[in-house]
């Protein structure tokens, strides 16, 4: 059983890992491109292990009690809407120099401050909680998992962290293996289209808070 519960919850980190395309794994991707290959893996691990509590947090609190609950929606859509208008004008205003996407060095500061930011931006949308509370309830249903332990919910965290790690650093090594070499202006280029990206999306997070007033 217990076997059964570290692949499943491993699997499925990994698999969250691999097809989430949140503020989080765009700037992993931002910083590998320029060969800031530790704040990738810093960023991953700050934000694999708050996505791990609040797995954790899904096995024990219902999906649908907090899906209907219409002050946690709002609270969750205008957390959400802040969330993406915040990275939007981020990746609008910065910007990277030649010097920095040749060197790819990363100072201690860089990488402590990129794993701030991996659990912060994670820790600051608990919407995440009731996407996990579908996919832990979707394996329990279907008789895959059964949690019956507090040892059962500790091994199952622990798995997700690891699988969610594991995801993101797939993705930092495929970048680094295939040595790719970006322009300064087409880095720009994918700064300022993600910028652009997460502001539509703030906005339409918006549109949905004011229907839900």
């Amino acid at each position: 059983m217990v076997l059964l519960i570290i692949i499943s919850a491993f699997l499925l980190g990994l698999v969250v890992a691999l097809l989430a395309a949140g503020p989080v794994n765009l700037l992993v991707l931002k910083n590998a491109l320029i060969g800031k290959y530790k704040n990738s893996i810093s960023m991953i691990i700050g934000a694999s292990i708050m996505e791990a509590i609040y797995c954790g947090f899904a096995l024990v609190i219902t999906g649908v009690v907090l899906h209907h609950t219409n002050r946690i929606t709002i609270v969750s859509t205008s957390i959400s809407t802040a969330i993406f208008l915040i990275m939007g004008l981020y990746f609008l205003i910065s910007d990277q120099s030649q010097k920095k996407i040749k060197s790819g060095i990363s100072s201690r500061n860089e990488i402590v401050f990129s794993f701030l930011t991996g659990f912060i931006l994670v820790a600051m949308n608990p919407a995440i909680i009731v996407a996990w509370s579908i996919a832990t309830g979707t394996l329990i249903s279907f008789g895959i998992i059964k949690i019956t332990k507090l040892l059962h919910v500790i091994v199952f965290i622990i798995s997700v962290f690891l699988g969610t790690a594991a995801g993101g650093s797939m993705r930092v090594f495929l970048v680094k293996k295939l040595n790719v070499k970006l322009s300064e202006s087409f880095i720009k280029y994918i700064s300022k289209l993600s910028g652009i990206v997460f502001l539509l999306i703030s906005m339409y997070f918006a549109y949905k808070l004011i229907l839900s007033l």
